[in-house]
């Protein structure tokens, strides 16, 4: 038994002596009674040593080591049951202490002079900072990182459920964190951000990324970044906190409405503990919007030029700050009293309302001056404006009445301000917004202009305009008053000769106007229907015989005959804007001229018009004489053909007839070669207005001048597309504007 004893302890101590000679060149066997720090630091793993007061326990391949231990190339660290592995590297550690850094239950720890990496940790404070359950912390140059970690508290900041976390010189840099406490500040489900908490806390996040802070007040915010450049800085106020934007969209949702304010530049915004945001510093791009969850009152404000600031009052016991007064570049949303008032550059706007949909929020107001000034009332629910009031004349301004409708104020004539209007004849009746204007006034300017279910009515110094909306029930009355009209000069002719007939045999008074008027219906019914025209000829004995008895007979009878047909002339002329002769193209429905073409205006010269008007009212005149084969008693002699001359003016048109013949009757001879007229219809004031209206069309990128067309009756509306135009008066001038 006794040599077989030694005969195992001389094998064993083979085996331990071949495994040494096999092992590698940078692997210190030692035998299990090298349990001694000295023992070990005489092997010195991996280039490691111990303290002399360390405990030092082989256990396996390896040492476990309480006390102090000093990796390679590192510094002196404190480790409690640290497990050591063949090469000096720490595998596991209950506890660590290493410089500032402080640790429980970490695995696979390095370190080197520069810092240290661990694979995983329960708990480590490095300096100031705690993590929990970090995953492949690094801790290098000051700077702390992770894959992941459970939580890390820092003095005021707290961070829970991180990804990707890196820490260096108070900042936090997060790929996602369920949340991220700064101070009274509070982050939740934060992604691609970094986060500083100093006396202010600033968060910069790549694009698009999205999270909810709360400030100090308890405010809630939805926090979007715009670019990989986004940053915003929030102060620790609790009473009225402020947050500056740089590329950021922040929103505010409270139990009655959500306002945001986005910017690609840079912004501030001061927030009521109670009403929300109550002053928004813009740098232009910067927009502010207002969700009340109701299209009619939903509303926002752009600064698009200049930096602005806009003040926000919702409630009654809100408190404009004083400086409001008298400040410029700023506006005042005041919806405790309904009005906004604007003083400087911005954009106005409100949603457009179609009959089946809400086509989300455009410009309603616009103004690009800063010392424009205007002031918005609203009715109690902020959504319809009562009034629009332009207060210093400072342009342009723009409005968008709706959708077809746009009012602007520009400078046209040296430094004269003037009002454009725009028609958009293209929507159709189903794509019409609502109109949110009621009354538009400035103070440099006598004009009123109202608006009324898309019905715009214009009123200035004698001119009265109406713009009516497609499909408007008024339309259909108009088009039937042109179609009757048109229809009456059609047939006028033959009216006035059964007319002249009944009035010559009655005498030789003057025709009335009545009398006219009816003598020119009876010729019209007569020439609609070739049956009711015989039996009216019947019915009525209509003479086809007049008897002359004396010179003033002839006289009247062709001065009549001149009358009307110049007068069916001028009205035939201005149903088709001044083309009696009309050319393609033209518009159908009603029948007339384009005398705006797409940029081009086609209105006749006054020569030309006075010329074909003429040359109409001859052969209408001739018509009517008939070669006088209507009188008896007498026998005519015409010398030469009639020559009659138009002269269109204001107040009414004249028409001058040469026309030379004798009338003998028995031994007498009466000769005639002159006659003149006079019809109350002012055609050149109507061919002025079209005129005007055309050529501001086309001087004003096709927006109609207000206060460059003269005194006239005006109404436009919109038919297939195109804009038709009726100039009234005595009669009407009827056009269409081809855009």
């Amino acid at each position: 038994m006794k040599y077989t004893l030694i005969f195992i302890l001389l094998i064993l101590l083979l085996a331990v002596t071949v495994l040494a000679d096999t092992a590698p060149e940078d692997t210190v066997a030692v035998t299990p009674t090298d349990s001694t720090p000295t023992a070990y630091n005489e092997k010195a793993p991996g280039g490691s040593q111990v303290g002399e007061d360390a405990s030092v326990k082989q256990s396996g391949d390896g040492w476990i080591v309480n006390g102090e231990f000093t990796p390679k190339g590192g510094s002196p660290m404190m480790l409690v049951n640290g497990k050591i592995d063949a090469n000096g590297k720490i595998l596991h550690a209950d506890n660590f202490d290493v410089g500032s850094a402080k640790g429980v239950d970490a695995t696979d720890f390095v370190s080197d002079a520069g810092g240290y990496t661990i694979g995983s940790v329960g708990s480590l404070q490095q300096g100031p900072i705690v993590i929990t359950n970090g995953k492949n912390v690094k801790y290098e140059n000051g700077c702390l990182s992770a894959d992941s970690a459970e939580s890390l508290v820092e003095t005021d900041t707290v961070a829970t459920k991180i990804d990707k976390l890196n820490y260096c010189d108070k900042t936090i840099d997060v790929k996602e964190a369920d949340s991220v406490w700064a101070g009274c500040v509070l982050m939740e489900d934060v992604e691609d951000a970094s986060i500083t908490a100093g006396t202010d806390v600033v968060v910069e996040a790549d694009e698009g990324t999205e999270f909810t802070i709360k400030d100090c007040a308890t405010h809630e915010f939805d926090f979007t970044s715009l670019s990989d450049d986004s940053k915003l800085i929030i102060s620790k106020n609790t009473v009225v906190p402020t947050f500056e934007l740089t590329d950021v969209d922040l929103a505010l949702e409270t139990a009655n409405f959500t306002e945001s304010v986005a910017t690609n530049g840079t912004a501030m915004v001061e927030v009521s503990r109670i009403d929300g945001i109550q002053k928004v510093h813009m740098t232009a791009t910067t927009i502010y919007k207002y969700d009340a969850s109701d299209p009619e009152q939903d509303f926002s404000v752009r600064a698009w030029q200049d930096d602005h600031d806009l003040y926000l009052k919702k409630s009654m016991s809100d408190a404009l700050p004083a400086e409001v007064k008298d400040c410029n570049g700023c506006s005042i949303a005041d919806l405790a009293n309904h009005h906004l008032e604007i003083r400087g550059t911005i954009d106005f706007n409100k949603n457009q309302l179609a009959p089946t949909t809400n086509q989300g929020l455009s410009p309603f107001f616009t103004t690009a001056n800063k010392n424009a000034k205007a002031i918005l009332s609203f009715d109690d629910n902020n959504a319809f404006v009562k009034e629009l009031l332009i207060l210093n004349d400072a342009p342009p301004y723009r409005t968008y009445v709706s959708n077809y409708l746009t009012i602007s104020e520009a400078v046209q004539v040296g430094t004269a301000t003037q009002r454009l209007l725009k028609v958009n004849e293209a929507v159709e009746k189903k794509d019409l917004t609502a109109s949110w204007l009621g009354s538009y006034r400035t103070t440099y300017s006598p004009a009123t202009l109202k608006v009324e279910n898309n019905v715009l009515d214009y009123q200035r110094n004698g001119v009265v305009l109406k713009v009516l909306p497609d499909q408007h029930k008024d339309i259909n009355v108009l088009l039937q008053n042109i179609n009757k009209t048109r229809l009456l000069v059609f047939m006028s002719v033959a009216g006035l000769i059964g007319g002249l007939g009944i009035n010559l045999i009655a005498g030789k008074k003057k025709l009335s106007r009545g009398q006219l008027t009816i003598f020119m219906l009876i010729g019209i019914v007569l020439m609609a229907v070739i049956g009711m025209m015989l039996y009216l000829v019947g019915v009525l004995s209509l003479p086809n015989q007049l008897h002359i008895t004396d010179k003033e007979q002839v006289q009247t009878y062709v001065t009549q005959c001149l009358q009307m047909s110049g007068k069916s002339s001028i009205i035939a002329s201005g149903l088709q804007g001044g083309h009696l002769a009309l050319q393609p193209p033209f518009n159908e429905n009603p029948k007339t001229a384009f005398l705006y073409e797409t940029g081009n205006n086609n209105l006749l010269t006054l020569e030309r018009m006075e010329l074909d008007i003429s040359q109409d009212t001859t052969t209408k005149l001739l018509t009517c004489l008939d070669n006088f084969e209507a009188f008896t008693g007498v026998k005519v002699e015409t010398i030469g053909s009639p020559d009659v001359k138009t002269i269109l003016g204001i107040k009414d048109s004249t028409f001058q007839l040469d026309y030379k013949f004798f009338v003998h009757k028995g031994d007498q001879r009466w000769d005639f070669e002159s006659f003149a007229t006079t019809v109350p219809i002012g055609m050149l004031k109507a061919i002025n207005a079209a005129n005007a209206t055309v050529t501001s069309e086309i001087q004003n990128d096709e927006q109609i001048n207000l206060d460059a067309i003269p005194s006239s009756i005006y109404t436009f509306f919109p038919l297939n597309n195109i804009l038709i135009a009726i100039i009234d008066g005595d009669a009407q001038f009827v056009f269409a504007n081809k855009r």
